[in-house]
């Protein structure tokens, strides 16, 4: 079912993953752009072998989940998320599943930046080729690897 442009799945749509293929990205450096990283001894380009397809927000669990697809099939999952900024131009365009920007970065409160809020929560960046772009809150953030490829 479409909501306000996302596609919400069934919460049993995710029992195909392969848990114990996964990158733990939580911590990372900061500004470090995660657009290429090494998962289990290969090499993960998002930016130019990936297009991610679809974007699901669970408002009751609070995370956020964007599905790629490539060689493999790919999915970035927020938990604990809080949105801070959402940009969509809901424009069908070629590329525009593009990744071009993902990092971990600082916010600002009355003119101070943090690295994390007080909940223990990061703040990243992510941005799509034409525009599309978020900024949010996450305790958590994996990249994991689907059983079975999307084409």
């Amino acid at each position: 079912m479409k909501e306000g442009g996302f596609v919400r799945r069934r919460k049993d749509a995710f029992k195909n993953l392969k848990k114990y293929e996964m990158k733990e990205l939580s911590d990372v450096e900061m500004f470090k752009s995660l657009l290429n990283l090494e998962m289990e001894g290969a090499y993960i380009d998002l930016h130019n072998d990936y297009d991610c397809h679809n974007v699901l927000y669970d408002f009751e669990e609070q995370y956020l989940k964007l599905f790629f697809a490539g060689d493999k099939s790919l999915i970035l999952e927020f938990r604990d998320v809080v949105i801070t900024k959402l940009n969509l131009q809901l424009q069908e365009t070629s590329g525009r599943g593009t990744l071009n920007s993902f990092y971990r970065g600082r916010f600002e409160i009355n003119g101070t930046l943090y690295e994390a809020s007080e909940e223990g929560r990061r703040y990243f960046y992510l941005e799509f080729e034409g525009g599309d772009a978020l900024e949010l809150y996450a305790n958590d953030v994996f990249l994991f690897e689907e059983d079975e490829p999307i084409k």
